[in-house]
């Protein structure tokens, strides 16, 4: 115990949600720390800025509902995961075998490097991408990644994963009023109606998307 605060052997200060480290000498190295993450580093100027905790600057709406977007999103349901190996191997969510294991149905939808133009361009590099989702609900589960690029496009998935917000038209201009980002609302529905600059690897969404849905048209197809 130092000065009121109680270190550790490292020595830092016991409190974590505080995100700070105190030396022996009771000087507090704040940004220095935290900012081997920015979420962390974010957290921690709040906390330098304001009496709250920062687990009570959330909405009450936001605080108490585990699927809330930035509820999952700092809970790490949503982080994405990257191997800088050749190919690279990147992930954000579920796994199939997490899935399995929890007796949660899924369906996948594959998008090949060598469908796309992109990889066409690349010299047919192998590569894919896996969208995992609900067969009832079509909300996105999980996206896996492997090849060139993998752990830049994983990020698409990231957002579509974490976020539910309706994004409305860029601008109210009545020349620009057919540009309409439209609603991610974490559902593979999003792929199927969003437009990716071509040709990109971000494409591998589009064609993954509609393979996945796809196969769940002629499953219900054949239960009539």
């Amino acid at each position: 115990m130092r000065r009121g605060i109680a270190l550790d052997i490292l020595p830092s200060v016991s409190f974590i949600r505080l995100l700070w480290r105190a030396s022996s000498h009771g000087v507090c190295v704040c940004y220095g720390v935290a900012s081997t993450s920015m979420e962390q580093g974010r957290l921690a100027s709040v906390h330098m800025r304001t009496s709250e905790p920062t687990n009570k600057l959330r909405p009450d709406a936001e605080a108490h509902d585990p699927a809330h977007p930035r509820t999952r999103m700092r809970s790490g349901e949503v982080f994405p995961f990257g191997i800088y190996t050749v190919p690279e191997i990147s992930m954000v969510g579920k796994s199939e075998q997490q899935l399995s294991r929890e007796n949660i149905p899924y369906e996948v939808g594959i998008a090949r490097y060598e469908e796309l133009a992109k990889g066409q361009m690349m010299g047919g590099m192998p590569g894919f991408l896996k969208l995992i989702f609900c067969p009832t609900t079509l909300k996105l589960l999980g996206v896996h990644a492997i090849g060139e690029g993998a752990t830049e496009i994983i990020h698409i998935g990231q957002v579509v994963m974490s976020t539910g917000t309706l994004i409305g038209r860029l601008s109210p201009t009545p020349s620009l009023q057919h540009v309409v980002v439209g609603c991610v609302g974490g559902t593979m529905e999003y792929f199927r109606n969003a437009v990716f600059n071509y040709p990109t690897l971000a494409e591998a969404y589009r064609v993954a998307g509609l393979n996945g849905l796809s196969k769940i048209e002629a499953l219900r197809n054949s239960e009539v």
